[in-house]
């Protein structure tokens, strides 16, 4: 599997880990959030500062736009790793 292939995968599956985690374990109360929802909101909010810039008041399409960079940013650190990896171990090391 090629460097770009292999990071879209991970890239996708630790975002939908992240969100099924959120999902199932964060808590967000009116006063309170847990400490698996702040990683989560952390972790996207680039996508959230974006998506109050491009989209007005649709909320579909802003969740999809958040949850799509989330994808994005673990592709890239993914890709980077990926590409360290095979420069440190050789090219068929992954």
């Amino acid at each position: 599997m090629t460097t770009i292939k292999l990071a879209a995968v991970v890239g996708v599956i630790a975002e939908a880990v992240l969100y099924g985690g959120m999902t199932l374990f964060g808590h967000m109360g009116p006063c309170s959030v847990d400490a698996v929802a702040a990683a989560g909101i952390l972790f996207h909010l680039p996508g959230i500062m974006l998506s109050e810039l491009l989209f007005d008041q649709s909320a579909t399409a802003a969740s999809v736009f958040i949850i799509f960079s989330g994808a994005v940013q673990f592709f890239v650190i993914a890709w980077l790793a990926i590409s360290v990896w095979k420069r440190v171990y050789g090219r068929d090391a992954v």
